[in-house]
């Protein structure tokens, strides 16, 4: 029952009660939205106060009514809601909507008031929207119980395909007034009942939608989110988000908002990516990269072409696109030879292309040449027009503007390319321009950051659309952020190396020095010296390198003594290789991530790491070397050295993402810092393991938990 409740959540409805109606501004916005939005069900309102409000009969109570109410709008307070959650819950009405504040978000009290609101829904399956909320509206069947309002006559909310769910009410009133065409709009507040996975299911199956943006503050269901992810994945539905907390004070702000725990930002974000999200940094962004994926049209090439009219604004153009990574290539060959040849005046064909004032033909001509030949360029994954078309031009730059506009509309018809009109300046298009563009199905970007956004975003979701491996969800229990983390033992990690396929120099832990001058003997200088038991054995003095008798052995060890270390561990020293860190971390909420990046000393000095989500391929694995640019370029051999092995470190890549996917629910930490890339193969210089769970089959982790006791 709760299932198919939900579904009253992007269905139409027919009925919906008011309770707490009076005279105020949220009983008045709520009327005037299902008045003037045109919503053709039956109101009723219910206030034992007043008989009437308005000519409008009141009821004492949702039970004296009669019918069937297939959505309840509650606006009492806190402690009256129960007895309107029971009330709604006796008559099977199909959805509770509370916009109010003061329930879980505001302490103790809230949150049992929150409880008891839930306890009888439940009874009959009814579902909760909000607390703490502004309600929802519906653009396709006129069902509007949102206290915003909705009826602008001077700015109609235009009806489109795309569909936003936000944890924050001011954020969907952004983009109300933004000109995207939307089908819906949730506001989900506390998610006492209903949470942002749930509505992202529905629209995932909602067939007036195309586009999802999300506004994310903290994610409650982890699971269920990844799952109506993969569902939009699978119904080719992109999936925009703007996500905060990536600072410790908007994470903050964020907690405090919606009552939730913000997640660690940068793990999340890659996970989600994994599973098609496209991150966006405001609501400027999201509001180009949705006007972009409304259309049905993907590239063949992750490329863009430019028409514009100014040599200065394509030199700004291709300075952004550096920066957002948006590649402008060169013109194909036939390209270049059919417009040379139409225009001799042209001078130098480049991308972006200004066709103002070089040639001696008429500007119709050159723009409607130039986008003919550019849509059919097998180089171009987007044609664009990077042209200012701004409100309140005269005639004369109208005429101007609207010829490339009416290319695009004419090319529309019989190409599957992407198009886009985008201006330098973020700044109301000219009308006129707008309806020749609207008209064709082509979108309109305001500002050439935003539109260089879209097109990266276009580019992202045909990559995941062409992923031929699926990104698993990890199963990661709901108490392992309670559990202690043991540290293992020195010599349980280099089993954990050892059973997984990490090569490591000769090496012995040992109890006693003369243990390890007679260790040393055998494997010959120099060697390197380390206590053992500590995680970090740098910081704390724990490493002597580089040593070359026994005399310089006996100083080290004395040097040492003071960190009382149990056991010593006695290691052939590599002298040469580049110096990696790989690991891998078990998320509390995501599971397994293994991390790549510089190691040994540069791993906290320059903080280059790249992250990814196992399983990893031999190519993702060498994606994640080459985004590292000093590694790379000591891979490649710089400056005449040595190319080292790539296919050995990509390989033990590859080996830590099955290592992390075989063994992340019991070790949840698993380092190799540093991992030295050679000339030929890798090494393991040092490993650092921790487990949660001492009751595991490991017997790496059995072991430990002896020494613990």
């Amino acid at each position: 029952m709760k299932k198919d409740n939900l579904q009253i959540l992007t269905n139409e409805a027919h009925t919906v009660a008011i309770v707490g109606a009076n005279h105020r501004f949220a009983t008045r916005v709520l009327l005037e939205n299902l008045s003037q939005m045109g919503f053709k069900g039956s109101v009723y309102l219910v206030n034992p106060k007043y008989e009437d409000i308005d000519g409008t009969k009141c009821y004492p109570t949702l039970l004296d009514i009669g019918e069937s109410i297939d959505v309840v709008i509650g606006l009492v307070n806190p402690k009256l809601m129960i007895q309107v959650a029971n009330n709604a819950s006796q008559i099977n009405a199909k959805a509770l909507v509370i916009p109010g504040g003061g329930y879980g978000e505001s302490g103790l009290e809230g949150q049992k008031i929150q409880k008891a609101i839930l306890e009888h829904a439940s009874s009959s399956g009814m579902r909760i929207v909000g607390p703490n909320c502004m309600g929802y509206f519906n653009m396709h069947n006129q069902f509007t119980p949102y206290i915003g309002t909705l009826h602008r006559p001077l700015r109609p909310i235009k009806k489109g395909p795309v569909s936003i769910i936000s944890q924050s009410g001011s954020v969907n009133d952004a983009f109300i007034a933004s000109k995207l065409g939307i089908s819906k709009i949730y506001s989900t507040g506390n998610e006492a009942d209903v949470q942002m996975h749930d509505y992202l299911s529905l629209l995932a199956e909602d067939t007036d939608t195309s586009v999802i943006i999300l506004y994310i503050e903290a994610i409650r269901n982890y699971k269920g989110f990844l799952e109506a992810l993969d569902l939009c994945g699978v119904n080719k539905k992109p999936v925009v988000a703007i996500k905060v907390g990536r600072t410790v004070k908007s994470a903050a702000a964020a907690n405090a908002h919606s009552g939730a725990l913000a997640g660690d930002y940068v793990i999340e974000k890659l996970v989600l990516e994994e599973h098609g999200v496209l991150f966006v940094e405001d609501i400027d962004q999201a509001v180009a990269v949705a006007q972009l994926l409304s259309y049905p049209y993907l590239p063949t090439q992750n490329t863009v072409s430019a028409v514009t009219v100014s040599g200065g604004q394509a030199g700004i153009l291709l300075d952004l696109a550096e920066d957002y990574s948006v590649d402008f290539p060169d013109f194909s060959d036939a390209t270049n030879q059919k417009l040379k040849s139409e225009f001799t005046e042209l001078g130098e064909i480049s991308n972006p292309l200004d066709i103002w004032d070089k040639s001696s033909k008429d500007f119709s001509e050159v723009s409607n040449v130039c986008l003919s030949t550019l849509v059919k360029d097998t180089n171009i994954g987007i044609v664009t027009v990077a042209i200012d078309a701004p409100i309140g031009q005269g005639d004369h730059e109208f005429d101007f503007t609207s010829t490339p506009a009416k290319d695009l509309a004419t090319l529309r018809e019989n190409s599957d390319k992407p198009f886009l009109y985008f201006s330098h300046i973020q700044t109301e298009f000219d009308p006129r321009v707008l309806s020749i563009l609207e008209e064709a199905g082509i979108p309109v970007i305001q500002g050439s950051r935003n539109a260089l956004v879209a097109c990266r975003a276009m580019f992202q979701y045909k990559d995941f659309l062409e992923k031929t491996n699926h990104t698993p969800i990890y199963s990661v229990e709901e108490s392992s952020a309670l559990q202690e983390l043991y540290l293992l033992h020195d010599d349980e990690g280099r089993e954990l190396l050892e059973t997984n396929g990490f090569l490591s120099p000769r090496e012995k832990v040992v109890m006693s020095l003369q243990e390890g001058i007679k260790y040393a003997d055998e494997i010959g200088y120099p060697i390197v010296l380390k206590a053992q038991g500590l995680a970090h054995k740098t910081d704390v003095g724990g490493v002597a390198l580089n040593i070359k008798n026994a005399e310089k052995l006996r100083k080290a060890w004395a040097k040492m003594e003071h960190l009382n270390s149990p056991f010593y561990l006695i290691q052939e020293m590599v002298t040469d290789g580049f110096e990696t860190i790989l690991a891998y971390k078990t998320d509390v909420n995501y599971g397994p991530v293994v991390i790549f990046g510089l190691g040994g000393i540069y791993t906290e000095l320059f903080n280059e790491v790249v992250l990814a989500v196992p399983p990893i391929s031999h190519k993702k694995a060498e994606q994640m070397v080459r985004s590292i640019p000093m590694l790379w370029k000591s891979v490649q051999g710089f400056r005449g050295s040595t190319q080292l092995d790539l296919e050995a470190l990509t390989g033990s890549i590859v080996q830590m993402g099955k290592t992390a996917m075989e063994n992340y629910e019991e070790i949840v930490e698993f380092e190799i810092n540093p991992l030295s890339v050679r000339v030929k193969g890798v090494v393991a210089l040092d490993v650092l393991a921790s487990a949660k769970n001492i009751n595991v089959e490991n017997a790496s982790v059995k072991k430990h938990a002896e020494l613990a006791n």
